[in-house]
């Protein structure tokens, strides 16, 4: 048969449980148990009172909820009768949140649930939950733990436990927040609560950026190939294109930019002589002493800083002080030498096609036409150069060849001798007659050429 008693604690004895009739009726006591670690959990029937419900207190640790809420208290339950005890009032959906402690001050709080970022020791929040697209949404309330996410009911029953690594959002940057246990799974979860989606997107951020991409290196080799071949493509490139453009390039086409080049000097240098005995004898001496390896030599008033210059398609430009202040024709003979020289060391066409550049240069290749403006900066660039240095050791074979003598072409490029020394101890005909080159007439119509 049961009674109805109040419940009180001994004041003389902490830990006894003292049980009275209403007429305070003593009956056994019974020891209390000696306080346990948190979370230990005595649960106390306080008789049946009308509209009385029963109640669970929490003794120990940082404190006790109620389970749920009585409508009248029992008789007999005094409040200063449990001064150890804590209490709070649960809300519908309970909601906690309290930043971690250092351990220092609070030993047992630094025991209590964590989670996975330091910043929070707890983090709850409501939520809207499907287990699948057939079933019913329903009210949770999802705890944030240290390496899952927790959906509960309104009593504390766990439905669901996901890991936070593998948890997949449905729409990024959008709320209310959609998540998935995975990216392939059924259940569903809304989440408003602007914290914990600020939590699960924290944890999904450092999951993703410990995550190996080895598609990112393999993006970086890509990129440093690509890099590199197009450094050593704007390197490489013009000069390919110079030299595949001169090495098909047709005689007639080289002759027609020769021509037209030569037009544009003659505006600076002056037009070219054509005395008809002088133009003559230049060309015997020019077949004398190139033996046909130029097509055709002029003789212009003023070359600027040369003495000479050779143009594509084979012509030969000579100043007219070469035939005009000096005693005989070895000294034109001997820069017609060293102007071929430099022809068989460098194809005209090269520094022209490098000066205009590569689209002059590919449009010369695809079309067959150089553009003027690019032949008149270049007959400018020309001008205003001065000659090649001079390579003794390699112009001596073409004097012998021509058996033209060196001696009065050193002293005429240097006056003392000191510096064209080799060619004039290697003279062929040092000491003795060289052969003529031209004849009297020949030379004195070639020193006035340019008279008419």
């Amino acid at each position: 048969m049961r009674r109805n008693v109040r419940g009180s604690r001994h004041r003389a004895a902490r830990n006894t449980l003292v049980v009275k009739s209403n007429n305070n009726n003593l009956f056994t006591p019974f020891a209390l148990p000696k306080p346990q670690p948190q979370n230990t959990q005595i649960r106390l029937i306080l008789g049946q009172t009308l509209g009385a419900k029963r109640q669970i207190c929490q003794i120990g640790g940082r404190g006790a909820r109620r389970a749920s809420q009585t409508n009248v208290t029992p008789s007999g339950l005094r409040p200063g009768g449990f001064e150890d005890l804590k209490t709070f009032e649960p809300t519908r959906f309970p909601r906690y949140r309290a930043p971690s402690t250092n351990g220092h001050t609070q030993e047992q709080a630094s025991r209590e649930t964590m989670t996975a970022l330091k910043q929070y020791q707890r983090l709850d929040s409501d939520g809207i939950w499907r287990e699948s697209a057939q079933t019913q949404r329903r009210d949770v309330v999802v705890s944030f733990g240290e390496a899952s996410l927790i959906i509960k009911d309104h009593n504390e029953t766990a439905l669901a436990h996901w890991s936070l690594p593998a948890i997949h959002r449905d729409n990024p940057g959008a709320r209310p927040a959609l998540f998935r246990p995975a990216a392939d799974a059924d259940e569903e979860l809304e989440l408003s609560d602007p914290d914990m989606i600020d939590a699960i997107e924290k944890i999904r951020r450092m999951i993703e950026k410990r995550r190996p991409h080895s598609g990112r290196v393999r993006l970086y080799i890509l990129g440093g190939i690509i890099a590199i071949m197009l450094i050593l493509g704007l390197a490489w490139l013009p000069q390919a294109l110079v030299r595949n453009t001169v090495a098909v390039l047709p005689e007639s086409t080289r002759l027609a930019i020769g021509t037209s080049l030569l037009g544009h000097m003659t505006r600076l240098t002056g037009d070219t002589c054509r005395a008809r005995l002088g133009a003559a004898a230049l060309n015997r001496l020019k077949t004398r002493s190139l033996q046909g390896k130029l097509r055709k030599a002029y003789v212009v008033p003023d070359l600027g800083m040369r003495e000479t210059l050779v143009l594509p398609g084979r012509l030969l430009l000579l100043d007219a002080t070469l035939v005009e202040d000096h005693d005989s024709a070895d000294v034109a003979a001997g820069y017609m030498l060293k102007a071929l020289q430099d022809r068989l060391g460098q194809d005209p066409m090269v520094p022209l096609l490098e000066a205009a550049g590569s689209k002059v240069t590919f449009n010369l290749l695809t079309t067959g036409e150089m553009q003027d403006a690019a032949l008149r900066r270049y007959a400018e660039q020309m001008i205003a150069t001065s000659e090649p240095p001079l390579d003794q050791s390699a112009v001596l074979p073409l004097f012998e060849a021509a058996r033209v003598a060196t001696t009065p072409f050193a002293y005429a490029v240097d006056v003392t001798g000191e510096d064209s020394l080799p060619l004039i101890e290697a003279d062929p005909y040092r000491g003795q007659d060289a052969p003529r080159l031209l004849s009297d007439g020949d030379w004195v119509s070639l020193q006035e050429i340019c008279a008419e």
